[in-house]
């Protein structure tokens, strides 16, 4: 089983975006996405809801979607 693990921002979630899903998608079993919440990486306001970043992915083809909170309580537990 191999797994791609993709940390992304998807402010805005675009064209690039859904080829680079669909990529992973051919040549890897099972898709884990992490993704900024209300802002970006950079600190700038993120255009897009968790939600709909969340919504998009998993339409595109991830198998999980996480945010970086639960990423990081993902890691404490681990």
């Amino acid at each position: 089983m191999s797994i791609c693990g993709i940390i992304a921002e998807y402010n805005p979630f675009h064209q690039g975006h859904v080829y680079q899903l669909q990529y992973a998608k051919q040549h890897f079993d099972t898709i884990v996405i992490i993704t900024s919440m209300y802002y970006s990486q950079r600190g700038l306001p993120s255009l897009l809801l968790p939600e709909d970043k969340a919504r998009l992915s998993l339409n595109y083809g991830a198998d999980r979607v996480f945010d970086t909170l639960q990423y990081k309580k993902v890691l404490k537990v681990a």
